[in-house]
């Protein structure tokens, strides 16, 4: 076994030694043949120009007999050898967006931009030149248009000689002949009436589609680009003031037809948009200009016309070639539909205002109609086919509240939201959904800062803005559901319990609008001035009622349905709502009468005591829901405790009251002529007794509220409860010791002290006798 595994590396090695000899022997000979090279035409010494030139030249036995490489074809995009000798009439010249332009700053000057600056100047001197002659009558009318054509023509040759060999040149050549011949044909028909108007429209026509055809032929952007601007600029050179809406609109528009058919072939985004806004700014002068009334419909065609080469030379060239888009479709698209509706709101609105909420659906539905053509012939241009859907939708959304007034805007804004969702959410289109999410925004935005002032006219609930927060309430909660039904993870949950919470909050403003309108219709009415300190407190109080509860029915459903976002809604609410009735309503309870009061204070300490049962019964947090339960508990404790004392207070108070006005009737009479002289001392004495038995009956009711308390501690084996009744307890015969007891009768301080004395024993006797129990529950 040994043996055999020796004898298989040997083998091994053998083999990688015959490899390592090829190798060296056919770098050996790779250096002869570079050997023979170098000596045979001094390869180190030249360029590789000379270097081709003696390969060709060198004879045929100086060479090595080993055959090299065939030399590289020539390139035929030149039209040329690589030595430079011509062979064939030279192709014309394809621009690359990609190549790098490696021109020195001298030779953009020179060749680029002197060209394109004399051509403008050119055009503007042989504009002017004209101008001047035919002011001066030099040159007749047909003479004038026939110089045009013929400086026009002519450049159009010599751009179709030097475009070949001088790319740049040529092109400007080419724009200049056509602009020349532009206007030409614009003066033979404006100004001098030489041909008619089907005749200079054909001509036009004529020179904007050799224009296009040229541009696409030489692959040249700044040939197009230069016909445009020439084209638009005509119209401005020739005019001499006078409104010729048809003949410059119609001019325009073969302007921009032939934009859209050189759109079909190039992508050129440059070109449209050029076209676009020199259509919108020729338009917008002649408007500013020479615009009135009774011009209204034909400049409605026309603008309608530019909007329809427009939105579709944006999507033609997608269109034919089925290729997905940039980005700059959706512009040009979004540029179109805006200006378009705007100009035509402007036209017809003063006149027509009724029918321009079915002009913006008109427009929807143009833009969905689009759509569903993109969609057929690129299907996988989902960003285009969204976007126009997106058009047609944000128009149908424009729609209703330029059709609509009022609330019916809300209404048929929350309609258009529910349907989008379940159209989204069954198609699973996610763009389809975020456009769901911005129209539901639009209505709740509506009830949220402009509805809530609708209510003008009906008795409370029974009025437009009652029933269009209901409506949108029953939207919210729908569009809810939708998105809970989303079976698509991500944002759908968020968005459902977002749909809630709103749903929640303008039920809560729904209610709080009422009850405030309610009480504005009361103090409508002048008779009850007297009393409006007792209706705005009637006001507050109802609406804290409101506010509560609402927090409770919430937290509730929030707790036992396990909903947190309810939960938290409700707990929030609960807090808001007791913050505004402590500062705002409780010092104001006082001016209603004591049925009103006690049953305030008896609503309030039932919504403390519900809260805290309902914590009771959370179960996702024990320790939290056990710390909740405790807070709530001693919050109803405590107001018992402050109103069953502000309830003494007022009943001495009402008392002490009275013996004041006693003592200024008295003394009112004795001003009045009265003969005997009055003194109060016994009034003042009776209001001594009063201000005690005040403070003594402050402390027992504290004493048997603590004695409450403790029971109520021991039967609940609650400590803190307890803990609470013995610190009342405690406070409670301080104060009576030390300052109750020393300013009442004999006979009021044995029967205080007596009764304190009996309290006290039996507290004791109670601790004494459930001591064991109350340890074990410690």
């Amino acid at each position: 076994m040994e043996n055999e595994n020796k004898t298989n590396i040997e083998s091994d090695l053998r083999e990688i030694k015959e490899t390592l000899l090829r190798m060296a022997s056919k770098v050996e000979r790779q250096d002869e043949r570079l050997r023979l090279l170098e000596e045979g035409m001094s390869f180190r010494a030249v360029s590789p120009d000379t270097f081709m030139k003696g390969v060709m030249t060198k004879p045929a036995d100086a060479l090595p007999s080993s055959p090299l490489p065939p030399p590289p074809p020539p390139p035929t995009s030149l039209g040329a050898s690589f030595a430079g000798q011509a062979h064939h009439q030279p192709a014309v010249p394809v621009p690359s967006d990609t190549k790098k332009d490696t021109r020195d700053f001298e030779e953009k000057m020179g060749v680029t931009w002197f060209s394109r600056i004399g051509m403008v100047a050119l055009v503007l001197g042989a504009s002017f030149f004209l101008k001047y002659a035919f002011d001066n009558n030099w040159i007749g009318a047909s003479g004038r248009v026939m110089i045009g054509i013929a400086v026009g023509l002519v450049l159009l040759g010599l751009g179709e000689k030097f475009i070949r060999k001088y790319f740049d040149y040529g092109q400007l050549l080419t724009g200049g002949g056509l602009s020349i011949l532009y206007l030409s044909l614009y003066a033979a028909l404006n100004f001098y009436h030489l041909i008619s108007t089907e005749t200079a429209f054909g001509f036009m026509a004529l020179v904007t589609v050799a224009g296009a055809l040229l541009a696409i032929r030489y692959h040249a952007l700044p040939l197009m680009i230069f016909t445009v601007l020439g084209g638009f600029l005509t119209p401005s050179l020739v005019s001499t003031g006078i409104n010729q809406q048809f003949e410059l609109f119609s001019y325009i528009l073969i302007l921009d037809i032939g934009i859209f058919a050189v759109s079909l072939f190039k992508r050129w985004h440059a070109v449209q948009f050029i076209g676009f806004f020199l259509t919108l700014i020729t338009f917008s002068g002649w408007f500013s200009r020479f615009y009135t009334p009774d011009q209204l419909w034909p400049t409605f065609v026309f603008a309608t016309l530019f909007f329809l080469v427009y939105s579709v030379c944006a999507l033609g060239y997608n269109l034919m070639h089925k290729e997905e888009s940039t980005g700059m479709e959706q512009t040009l698209a979004l540029l179109a539909g805006i200006v378009y509706f705007a100009t035509s709101y402007g036209l017809l609105d003063s006149k027509y205002h009724a029918y321009m909420g079915f002009f913006a659906l008109i427009l929807a539905i143009y833009y969905f109609v689009w759509a569903n053509i993109l969609k057929a012939f690129t299907p996988k241009d989902s960003l285009l086919y969204n976007f126009l859907a997106f058009l047609s939708l944000g128009f149908i959304t424009l729609a209703i509240p330029i059709q609509f007034k009022s609330n019916i805007i809300t209404l048929c804004w929350f309609t258009e939201a529910v349907l989008l969702t379940y159209a989204a959410i069954e198609s699973k289109n996610h763009f389809l959904k975020q456009l769901a999410l911005v129209v539901t925004m639009l209505p709740v935005a509506r009830l949220l800062l402009i509805d809530f002032e609708i209510a003008k006219t009906g008795t409370p609930i029974l009025n437009e803005r009652f029933f269009t927060y209901l409506f949108g309430i029953v939207a919210l909660y729908l569009i809810a559901y939708l998105w809970k039904q989303d079976t698509e993870k991500g944002e759908s949950g968020t968005l459902a319990k977002t749909a809630t919470l709103a749903a929640n909050f303008f039920t809560l403003m729904m209610g709080s609008l009422e009850i405030s309108y309610h009480y504005a219709q009361i103090k409508s009415s002048p008779a009850l001035a007297p009393v409006f300190n007792v209706l705005d407190a009637k006001e507050g109080v109802t609406l804290s009622f409101y506010w509560l509860l609402y927090a409770v029915i919430t937290l509730a459903i929030g707790i036992f349905a396990k909903f947190h976002h309810l939960r938290l809604f409700g707990y929030i609410l609960l807090i808001i709502a007791l913050v505004k009735f402590t500062f705002a309503d409780l010092w104001r309870v006082d001016d209603l009468q004591i049925i009103e009061r006690v049953g305030i204070y008896v609503f309030i300490i039932a919504v403390l005591y519900g809260a805290a049962y309902l914590w009771s019964k959370y179960e996702e947090d024990v320790i939290e829901g056990k710390k909740l339960v405790a807070a709530f508990a001693v919050c109803a404790n405590l107001f018992t405790l402050y109103v069953g004392s502000m309830e003494i207070s007022y009943h001495y108070n009402d008392l002490i009251k009275a013996e004041n006005t006693k003592i200024s009737e008295n003394y009112q009479n004795q001003y009045a002529g009265g003969s005997q002289v009055y003194t109060a001392t016994a009034e003042y004495k009776q209001i001594e007794k009063l201000n005690n038995k005040e403070s003594v009956t402050l402390s027992i009711y504290w004493i048997l509220y603590a004695i409450l308390l403790l029971a109520v501690g021991i039967i609940k084996k609650a400590r803190y409860i307890r803990l609470g009744g013995l610190f009342l307890l405690s406070f409670a015969i301080v104060k009576l010791f030390i300052y109750d007891l020393w300013g009442l009768g004999t006979l009021y301080r044995i029967i205080s002290s007596m009764t304190l004395g009996v309290v006290l024993l039996a507290v004791s006797y109670a601790y004494q006798r459930f001591k064991d129990q109350i340890k074990t529950i410690i």
